[in-house]
C-alpha cells in the first residue's frame, strides 16, 4: 500500500467534511503520513470574477480571511491541531481548485466528503469531478447510514 505521505483534505464545513477531516487525521496518523493542506474553496463569493476594482479585492480579501478563521475553528473543534500554514482558503470553482491545489503540492491522496452542502445524490458534483480529474487517488467519505 502506498505511504500517502502528502494528503490534501478539502472541506466545506458540512457534516461529511467533518467526517472527512476526522478520517484524514486518523488515516495520516496510522500511515505516518501528513496532512499537508486543508483547503476550503470560496465559490466566487463576491458574485463576479470579472470585476477587478480595489473594492472587489478588499471585499474578497475580507471574505477569505473570515473563511480562514472559520476553517481553523472548524478543525480545532475536532481536537485536531495543525500548524497555521496547513490551512488555505482560495476563490474559484471547487473541483477545479481542489485538483489544481493537489497538483501544486504534489499530493498523494485527496480526501473529500462524498456530498457537501449541495443536494446531489450518491456522490456530489464536486466530489465526482475531483475523482474524474485528480492525478492521485481520491477517498470520499459519506455519513454512515443509520
Amino acid at each position: 500500500m502506498p505511504g500517502f505521505k502528502k494528503i490534501l483534505v478539502a472541506v466545506d464545513f458540512s457534516e461529511q467534511s467533518r467526517l472527512a477531516m476526522r478520517f484524514a487525521h486518523e488515516f495520516a496518523q496510522k500511515l505516518e503520513g501528513d496532512i499537508i493542506l486543508i483547503l476550503y474553496v470560496l465559490k466566487n463569493p463576491s458574485g463576479i470574477y470579472a470585476l477587478s476594482s480595489p473594492v472587489m479585492f478588499n471585499l474578497e480579501a475580507k471574505e477569505v480571511e473570515e473563511a480562514r478563521k472559520r476553517l481553523i475553528e472548524f478543525v480545532n473543534s475536532l481536537n485536531i491541531r495543525l500548524d497555521a500554514d496547513r490551512f488555505r482558503v482560495t476563490i474559484g470553482y471547487p473541483a477545479e481548485t481542489i485538483v489544481n491545489e493537489a497538483k501544486a503540492i504534489s499530493a498523494e491522496l485527496i480526501i473529500v466528503g462524498s456530498r457537501g452542502k449541495g443536494l446531489n445524490f450518491a456522490v456530489g458534483s464536486t466530489a465526482a469531478k475531483v475523482i474524474r480529474h485528480a492525478s492521485c487517488p481520491v477517498v470520499t467519505i459519506k455519513e454512515p447510514v443509520a
